[in-house]
């Protein structure tokens, strides 16, 4: 692993709480949001059906992605990410991303996000180290996350998210992780510090499945299935 020449925590300059937002691992894309009000303003029923021209019930249309995770860890630490998502809500992450359309597979858009969000270029990734299956019925949304594990990379720590979310970036010793991690979704927060508790090999094939009831962060109950 090559450790990047620079300080332990970096802070984005010019940070704005309303810049444009996107979707990403912990999640403003996982994030509930008000499902009765988007359904009062498209004159819809509340929860999970819409009314149509004909009055049938119609489903709402499920949205599903691809999220990618990358875990850097030098003798300094563990390298998390500080995001604000809407409504200034704050939480802690591994950086990383959604994978867009455009991007030739997984490992190539992740080397992207972390690029962008911490300035580090990623050469080399192992894993999975695990993947996250997350499925929100009342939301509408499923979401598949693969977490590699970087081991060779370089450059300096430098925030310059296009998204707006990602505004500081630090290397946390792992027993200091669990307390930054807090105020993350259950499905960003457990799978993470379970691998720094038992460390298993990448590839080793462990998944974690969650389901998401609720249409709010207030009402949400997440459950999670049994390890694989």
């Amino acid at each position: 692993m090559v450790p990047p020449s620079s300080p332990q925590i970096t802070i984005a300059e010019n940070m704005s709480p309303r810049a444009p937002r996107r979707g990403r691992f912990g999640c403003d894309a996982g994030a509930p949001i008000d499902a009765n009000a988007a359904s009062r303003s498209s004159g819809g029923t509340p929860g999970s059906y819409r009314w149509s021209r004909s009055a049938r019930l119609l489903p709402m249309a499920l949205h599903e992605w691809t999220v990618a995770g990358g875990l850097i860890e030098t003798e300094e630490g563990v390298l998390l990410v500080r995001n604000v998502r809407r409504g200034g809500f704050e939480d802690w992450s591994t950086p990383g991303g959604v994978i867009d359309a455009d991007d030739a597979d997984l490992l190539t858009g992740l080397t992207r996000e972390v690029a962008e969000e911490t300035g580090l270029i990623v050469n080399e990734w192992l894993g999975p180290l695990y993947e996250v299956r997350a499925y929100a019925p009342d939301m509408g949304w499923r979401m598949r996350c693969e977490v590699h594990l970087a081991v060779g990379f370089e450059g300096e720590l430098r925030i310059d998210d296009p998204d707006g979310i990602v505004v500081e970036a630090r290397f946390v010793p792992p027993n200091q992780c669990d307390e930054h991690l807090l105020s993350c979704a259950p499905w960003v927060r457990e799978p993470l510090s379970a691998w720094l508790r038992e460390r298993w090999e990448p590839a080793a094939g462990r998944g974690f499945d969650y389901e998401v009831n609720g249409s709010t962060r207030d009402s949400m109950r997440v459950v999670r299935s049994a390890t694989t």
